[in-house]
């Protein structure tokens, strides 16, 4: 029995099955807490780590089959050798022994050597473990894709035939009863309604589709004077402004407004140097999705982070202000000057603010222009994609049912147009010069 060189591969697949087992236990613990590190400025190897974390955790779907896939596989691995181990060394067991034995053998190496263990060191340190747990994960997700992408489709297809929303699973079902019923009268209201279909749509909306576009991003120069950053302060009212060096696709940090005023309760203003006051920028591309966006927020303390394009220019700004008016609609603050976005001035005629969202546009004056299958997703978009040359204040054209008039510029920047319902509805642009 002992010369059997069978007992020796059942010993090495009892060891794999279990590191399988104990690896697919840790991938998400080690993932999501190189997601959650806040990483501070000379630290280039977890900022490393965070950046290939972040594409894994950006397929959730894919990532919880692969990890349910692979522990189902290994644990299962696990039991069938065990009980195959069993036999094998003792075959003179009584047949509910030999299951007994090597059942409770497998649970509890599976449930808390290759499972809480694992685990628990992993949330501790995860730094240390995250190359092999890396690496692991992508060579078994490479073989296990085929399969896990079908138990994703198979899961997907048994809670569409049971209508399992998993977006109200939290809830208990008389909250649920509330969201999705009508005419009751503890039923939700429209608005309400519209609040909670916000939050759930944050994964689908993106940090370019809320931020505060380039040209509209008040800046400081890095080489502002204390009186000018104090009269651009004094002017926009902002708490933060983005410092650049030259133009704004070199921006360097950000400053804040209150510790100018710390500054200036304990310094000489002639002995101003602004760099020791701005603090380091926060970046992010155009394609974060903001519920990952607010996350990040909330974890790195951040207020405030500068969108980057493709070619890592500036985008625009994204503050947690912008992510929270996505859900709840425009916040006012005590200096905010409240302006329509739209304001009716005769019968099928408006003025509109460029920066008006297509889909509110289309809410406010009952149109279907088309929001999904475009590059841009305001009004000013429209005209600059549509149009085909430079707009110039007079400037009008047709477009799916509509006549755009540009009523006035502030260089190349569209400030008012105004927008006139026709009574066909052709799709082709015709323009006038």
């Amino acid at each position: 029995m002992d010369s059997d060189p069978s007992i020796s591969l059942y010993i090495a697949g009892l060891i794999f099955s279990f590191l399988l087992s104990a690896l697919f236990a840790s991938v998400k613990i080690v993932f999501n807490s190189i997601n959650q590190s806040t990483i501070s400025t000379d630290d280039d190897l977890l900022r490393y780590y965070s950046s290939k974390v972040e594409s894994i955790l950006g397929n959730w779907v894919i990532l919880n089959s692969t990890v349910a896939f692979g522990r189902t596989v290994a644990n299962t691995l696990f039991a069938i050798l065990s009980y195959s181990l069993c036999i094998k060394l003792f075959p003179q067991l009584p047949f509910y022994q030999s299951i007994l034995y090597p059942l409770a053998f497998s649970i509890i190496m599976l449930q808390l050597f290759a499972y809480v263990l694992p685990r628990a060191i992993a949330l501790r340190f995860y730094r240390n473990y995250f190359s092999v747990i890396y690496i692991g994960y992508k060579i078994f997700n490479w073989m296990f894709l085929p399969f896990a992408s079908l138990f994703s489709l198979l899961q997907q297809w048994l809670l569409g035939l049971f209508k399992y929303d998993r977006k109200l699973a939290f809830l208990s079902d008389q909250d649920k009863a509330r969201i999705t019923e009508e005419g009751d009268k503890e039923a939700l209201d429209d608005e309400e309604k519209e609040m909670i279909q916000s939050i759930f749509d944050l994964g689908d909306t993106t940090a370019e589709e809320i931020m505060v576009p380039r040209i509209d991003i008040i800046g400081l120069s890095d080489k502002a004077t204390l009186p000018e950053v104090l009269a651009i302060i004094r002017d926009e009212g902002h708490s933060r402004f983005p410092v650049y060096v030259e133009t704004i696709d070199s921006i360097t940090g950000v400053l804040y407004a209150k510790d100018i005023l710390s500054w200036l309760a304990e310094n000489d203003p002639s002995t101003w140097h602004m760099q020791t006051l701005i603090k380091r920028a926060h970046f992010v591309p155009v394609g974060k999705p903001v519920n990952d966006l607010m996350r990040e927020f909330k974890q790195k303390h951040l207020h405030m982070a500068v969108v980057v394009d493709e070619y890592g220019g500036t985008a625009g700004l994204v503050t947690m202000e912008d992510i929270l008016e996505e859900i709840v609609g425009d916040i006012q603050d005590e200096y905010d000057e409240e302006e329509l976005e739209i304001v009716q001035i005769s019968e099928n005629v408006y003025i509109a603010d460029p920066h008006i969202d297509l889909q509110d546009l289309n809410d406010e004056l009952g149109i279907s222009l088309d929001t999904e299958d475009v590059e841009y997703t305001t009004l000013g978009g429209l005209i600059y994609h549509e149009y085909g040359d430079m707009p110039a204040e007079g400037c009008n054209f047709e477009y799916e049912g509509l006549r755009l008039t540009v009523l006035k510029m502030d260089n190349q920047r569209i400030e008012k147009v105004k927008v006139e319902l026709m009574d066909t509805s052709g799709t082709d642009t015709q323009e006038t010069f």
